[in-house]
């Protein structure tokens, strides 16, 4: 069975090398101004279908990925690249008349390197994502993925930033989500537990500071990627390859507490399957969770879709009572 933690890092070969230090002016997200869902008991879902998410224009024969909506739930960015994740480029789409339009690559993509991983802030005016373009300090030879942000009006984008070498170690950055003025993201240098392990990283006076590892509730030897919190912030999404899931890599979701992170709890239902799930994201209204997947079956898959790539699915969420030890 494959790990996707090894194909992953092998897409990208960290060099490693000392980053210098970097200039950085930070959008600060806004985190307040959305109506929260109504509270979700991610350990109790209800085992709804998946649906494939634009089936033959989001969803196609190539390898989607890290799907991420904007705050009107009407414009999506996800990755796209050829198979084991290699030259990964990032799409945006618009929902029109019930249908999402055929995607395009964002204006600010270079052919010559590898962006992926793409996720709104909270209030869709900043996307951060993974890249190994070239950035100043940084070793040219270098091609593992750093994270990087860049603004958004609705219409315009702005010119990308790299998040400078505090955030960006000597290892590989991946899966970057805001929440609360915090950046989460999961990292291959050599501090974790093993594989990919979570982080966050504080945004104070414009610019992120060190990283902390979000501790062994949550990391294990295995790897631990794509983090999101949940609006109401009593949950983090992340998909694991540990040795408890159906298949090569599963969604686990972890009830905040009041020191931290507890136990996380495997999604059920059609969120996972004996393939690969990854990449967990929620609507803004919290009654989506959307997720790429290289699961062999699904309902209305137009042929050469499923071919053991992954592609973009939902499935619907039924709120329930939040758990005792959530933190408020």
């Amino acid at each position: 069975m494959r790990r996707f933690a090894f194909e992953h890092l092998m897409a990208w070969p960290a060099v490693f090398g000392l980053l210098g230090a970097v200039g950085l002016s930070c959008t600060r997200p806004a985190t307040t101004s959305l109506k929260l869902p109504p509270v979700l008991d991610l350990g109790n879902l209800a085992a709804a279908p998946a649906e494939l998410v634009g089936p033959g224009t989001l969803s196609t024969e190539a390898n989607e990925y890290n799907p991420s909506l904007a705050p009107d739930g009407r414009t999506l960015v996800f990755a796209r690249s050829k198979p084991d994740f290699q030259e990964a480029h990032i799409f945006i789409s618009r929902l029109e008349r019930g249908q999402w339009q055929a995607p395009q690559p964002v204006p600010f993509a270079d052919a010559r390197y590898a962006d992926s991983d793409p996720t709104f802030s909270p209030d869709g005016r900043t996307l951060y994502f993974a890249s190994d373009r070239p950035a100043p300090s940084r070793d040219s030879t270098r091609r593992d993925l750093d994270l990087w942000q860049v603004s958004w009006d609705g219409r315009t984008w702005g010119q990308p930033q790299h998040l400078g070498s505090d955030i960006n170690g000597k290892g590989m950055e991946l899966g970057p989500s805001f929440h609360e003025g915090y950046l989460y993201f999961s990292s291959a240098r050599r501090s974790g537990h093993g594989g990919l392990d979570g982080y966050r990283s504080r945004l104070a006076q414009g610019r992120f500071g060190a990283p902390e590892n979000l501790g062994p509730e949550l990391n294990t030897k295995a790897s631990e990627s794509d983090l999101e919190i949940t609006p109401d912030g009593r949950w983090l999404l992340f998909w694991s390859d540990r040795s408890t899931g159906l298949g090569a890599g599963d969604l686990y979701a972890a009830p905040r507490t009041a020191t931290g992170w507890g136990t996380p709890v495997h999604l059920p239902g059609s969120c996972n399957s004996p393939q690969f799930e990854l990449t967990p994201t929620l609507s803004a209204d919290g009654q989506w969770l959307y997720f790429g997947s290289m699961r062999s079956v699904s309902e209305a898959a137009p042929n050469g879709i499923l071919n053991g790539q992954s592609n973009l699915y939902r499935v619907r969420l039924r709120p329930g009572k939040a758990p005792a030890s959530a933190a408020r």
